[in-house]
């Protein structure tokens, strides 16, 4: 008996600490549902937890050191070179998946949209710019726009002139973020109505973007449901009824998960002071532009430079400016790599260090961090080859670092290690290591709470929904939630189709002037 059709729901930083106490005070029905008639669990993201290679990995069933993405860019000859999905060095899940239709709609560093037959395609997330194709086949975000005018990719709020530092450009954020949800969830919804499909992979980011600005509001409210987190995860739980009521069967799944931020830790600011991180002098130019105040961070937030840069985004001469304008004040791209012995390189955690003969020394220094509560910063501390596996391990940094769940990393160097987080205008939350799981359907078994899952287990189970066998390569493994046939398909003439065209895909950027 053919299975009907299955919808992964993705909700970028989606926790169960968020999730619970709104299904407790009973403003989320829908959750409540599938938790009551399904199963759920935590779903353990990628160290570290962040959007690209969470999601990543979600999609393909494998880790980092497989796909060979680790964060939101890489670096090469000390330039940083920013992810897309020509850099994603093994299959998506439907690409192995030949004889089913499938719409992916918004879904995370999947841009340029990589191309099918069998798919209908639209970037989400990562999208250079408005005016990029993100949509495969390309007439698609003709026939989007059509019919849904307001229509973005990402936030528009990167083109309007507001400042994220005030209180009340926070609550205009928040209004941004649900607007740009209710236009996601009318263009979903019109893609399942109205093109053919057996799998549907659709993600929301509104839940991760709200999240990083409110987290604070959420934990000091009294009644969750008032707040502005709990606006975007009712409005899900619309779309999410929407799923029920078509009698689809649902996987829910988040990239990570979320935990209230109090305190900001200069990380670089502390290997300097240890003596691992050294400073090179600034080009004459940038020296003089930063004197005077003038740098990215100036063009970003000041109307109407922030403007003209957010219609700018992703273009050429945007990137010129990147190279020409010095930062507010020293970032990485100060840093002298080849003197230094470690530094961290990105605030989601990459620490590069100069050789893997310093991986110990650098280790011990870093838990050997504490606040002035005497606290230790760091919860994991962890050489590239104790976390990933595969042969994509030199596009990792040398050390990972995760930070205790109320710390966010700053690479900026300062005259301090520690800064306390203004909630009036900084960023309240921080990604977490768990996010959700949960599963829902007519032919979906009703198991309640299950065992933590990783993230990789996500792609094994939807080829074992739809009759296929899991490729070797993959390192997940099925979630038992239903009946398979005895007799599974391979994938290796799928496989082979998706390597040739990713093969032809880089070769024909490459030859792009």
């Amino acid at each position: 008996m053919k299975k009907r059709k299955l919808v992964l729901l993705g909700l970028d930083g989606a926790d169960w600490k968020i999730l619970n106490p709104l299904i407790g005070e009973g403003c989320l029905p829908n959750f409540k549902r599938v938790m009551e008639n399904g199963s759920y669990a935590r779903l353990s993201s990628t160290i570290p937890p962040l959007t690209p290679p969470a999601w990543t990995s979600i999609f393909t069933g494998v880790n980092p050191g497989k796909h060979g993405i680790f964060d939101f860019f890489y670096i090469v000859k000390g330039e940083k070179k920013f992810t897309t999905a020509l850099d994603v060095n093994a299959p998506y899940v439907w690409e192995f998946m030949g004889k089913e239709k499938i719409i992916a709609f918004n879904m995370p560093f999947c841009y340029p949209p990589p191309k099918s037959e069998n798919i209908i395609m639209i970037s989400g997330f990562g999208t250079p710019s408005p005016l990029s194709s993100y949509t495969y086949p390309k007439e698609v975000k003709r026939e989007i726009l059509k019919k849904i005018p307001d229509y973005e990719v990402s936030l528009k709020i990167q083109r309007e002139p507001l400042d994220e530092d005030t209180l009340l450009n926070k609550k205009n954020f928040s209004e941004f973020v649900k607007k740009n949800l209710r236009c996601k969830k009318e263009t979903a919804v019109y893609l399942l109505e109205n093109k053919e499909w057996d799998a549907a992979f659709i993600v929301f980011s509104a839940t991760d973007w709200i999240q990083h600005f409110f987290m604070h509001e959420f934990f000091e409210a009294e009644r969750k449901c008032s707040t502005d987190i709990a606006a975007v995860y009712k409005s899900i739980d619309e779309f999410l009824g929407y799923l029920i009521e078509k009698k689809y069967n649902i996987l829910l799944v988040s990239d990570h998960g979320f935990s209230e931020v109090k305190k900001k830790c200069y990380v670089n600011t502390y290997l300097k002071q240890k003596g691992l991180l050294k400073i090179r002098k600034l080009p004459l130019t940038k020296n003089v532009l930063r004197r005077i105040g003038i740098s990215k961070e100036f063009f970003m937030h000041t109307w109407p430079f922030s403007y003209i840069a957010g219609m700018m985004m992703g273009s050429g001469i945007a990137r010129i400016g990147g190279r020409f304008l010095p930062t507010e004040k020293p970032k990485t791209e100060d840093i002298d790599c080849e003197e230094s012995i470690a530094f961290l390189a990105s605030s989601n955690g990459a620490v590069e260090i100069k050789s893997d003969e310093h991986a110990e020394y650098v280790k011990r220094v870093l838990l050997d961090c504490k606040d002035a509560d005497e606290k230790a910063v760091f919860r994991d501390v962890s050489h590239r080859n104790e976390i990933y596996k595969g042969k994509f391990l030199d596009k990792s940094p040398g050390i990972i670092v995760m930070p205790r769940a109320d710390i966010v990393l700053k690479e900026t160097i300062t005259d301090k290690i520690f800064e306390e987080i203004d909630v009036k205008t900084g960023k309240t939350g921080s990604h977490d290591y768990y996010g959700i799981f949960a599963s829902y359907g007519p032919d979906i078994e009703k198991k309640g709470e299950l065992p933590d899952l990783p993230v990789v287990d996500i792609a094994p189970t939807i080829l074992s929904y739809f009759g296929y066998s899991t490729p070797e390569s993959i390192d997940g493994k099925k979630i038992e939630l239903f009946e398979c046939p005895l007799d599974l398909k391979s994938t290796l003439k799928h496989r082979t189709k998706a390597s040739i065209r990713k093969i032809l895909r880089r070769e024909n950027q490459e030859s792009k002037p």
